[in-house]
């Protein structure tokens, strides 16, 4: 796809549309910028429970350089987080 936040926005509304109809209230958000400002600033305006964050699977050179988004969130978060980490041997 030429548009990355087109094909985000349709992947991720394929898995909102399945946990709601499993029940659940489902907020999603597709926005380009520092994704460490971006979830918490979301998170705290919807007042989520929880927040479910997948994780890269960084180098801890990368992690130094780059920081870590999944942890950056666990520590600043006043909500639950929970980091998903893709199976072993595959990355996300």
């Amino acid at each position: 796809d030429e548009d990355p936040i087109a094909w985000v926005g349709r992947m991720i509304a394929d898995y909102r549309d399945r946990l709601e109809a499993s029940g659940l209230r489902v907020h999603t958000l597709v926005n380009p910028g520092n994704p460490k400002r971006i979830l918490l600033d979301a998170a705290a305006e919807c007042r989520a429970d929880s927040i479910f964050i997948g994780a890269n699977g960084h180098t801890i050179l990368e992690r130094l350089i780059l920081g870590s988004v999944s942890s950056s969130i666990v520590n600043r978060a006043k909500c639950s987080v929970e980091v998903v980490r893709a199976s072993r041997g595959r990355k996300n």
